[in-house]
């Protein structure tokens, strides 16, 4: 599982600038030059977190790495929840959404997608499963 914390390690130092934001960004022309700064410090802020996870996991065995890793796809996943309740709520509510949470969500969506390769499926799966029932039990 080493090259799952490579990987990880990797994924940071492949987008540390945040070229993926271009690709989320191009054409879009709703942030204020603030709030693109805003985006790119939350962005930078979330790989330094995984970054800082990866140094903790030199010398783990596997289980406590698939178990870091299955952690952090749960709080990317929850933060994605957060994000996609408050873009919701807007749209319905108050016919407006906030283009900055909207892209923060859609980082986290594109955090998922690279974390998720490091989950076996099995796992992913029921990983899924507990977040959808978590996300819809009232």
């Amino acid at each position: 599982m080493e090259n799952a914390v490579q990987g990880l390690k990797d994924i940071c130092n492949q987008n540390k600038d945040l070229k993926f934001l271009d690709e989320f960004l191009s054409g879009y022309t709703e942030l204020t030059e603030r709030e693109d700064k805003q985006l790119r410090y939350y962005c930078k802020t979330e790989l330094k977190g995984i970054l800082d996870l990866v140094k903790t996991l030199d010398g783990a065995d596997t289980s406590e790495i698939d178990s870091a890793i299955s952690g952090l796809w749960f709080e990317f996943h929850s933060k994605w929840i957060r994000f996609n309740a408050i873009n919701n709520y807007n749209a319905v509510m108050n016919d407006n959404i906030n283009p900055l949470y909207v892209l923060q969500s859609a980082s986290i969506t594109y955090f998922i997608s690279k974390i998720e390769d490091f989950i076996e499926d099995e796992q992913l799966q029921k990983m899924k499963k507990i977040m959808t029932d978590v996300q819809y039990s009232s």
